[in-house]
């Protein structure tokens, strides 16, 4: 069994793209958008289809072993 946390890595990041403003780092490892529990790419795509209704996102990664929140007001 593989000791990775659950979540979802980032690897790369593309300047000024809105993973960007919205926060995320390479390296951080998604683990909830709006307290939708992330394991794989397929459980990001369906958060982020569920975002449209939405006026704000929180992001929750592991950045360096700590748990940050990413808080972003969509427009």
């Amino acid at each position: 069994p593989s000791k990775n946390p659950p979540g979802l890595k980032v690897t790369y990041v593309k300047p000024n793209s809105l993973i960007y403003r919205l926060g995320l780092r390479r390296g951080d490892i998604i683990t909830n958008i709006n307290d939708i529990s992330i394991r794989t790419p397929e459980d990001s795509f369906s958060a982020f289809e569920r975002l449209k209704n939405s006026d704000s996102v929180t992001i929750t990664v592991l950045r360096n072993g700590s748990k940050v929140e990413l808080r972003y007001e969509l427009e």
